[in-house]
């Protein structure tokens, strides 16, 4: 969960400085996908049933909602700048 809130705060740090390009969209869809396979890997290994898992699924799925948000933005951005 610490790096979903990490991953969260770096999109936030993008709005405020006003960074939408595709070379950062690039970056954050890859740091994504790392936190979707890091995730998958405790999962599958989670024998006990952790009580945190769909609390962790949770705010997985609120980076990708975030993500796709960022993207929307990026691909207006430029747009608009052609």
């Amino acid at each position: 969960m610490d790096k979903c809130n990490d991953f969260q705060d770096q999109l936030k740090k993008e709005y405020v400085a006003d960074h939408f390009t595709y070379a950062e969209l690039e970056e954050n869809d890859g740091d994504l996908a790392k936190l979707r396979n890091w995730y998958a890997k405790v999962r599958a290994r989670d024998v006990f049933g952790a009580s945190g898992a769909q609390s962790t699924r949770d705010v997985l799925d609120v980076c990708e909602r975030a993500l796709e948000d960022y993207a929307a933005r990026v691909y207006a951005e430029e747009s608009e700048a052609r």
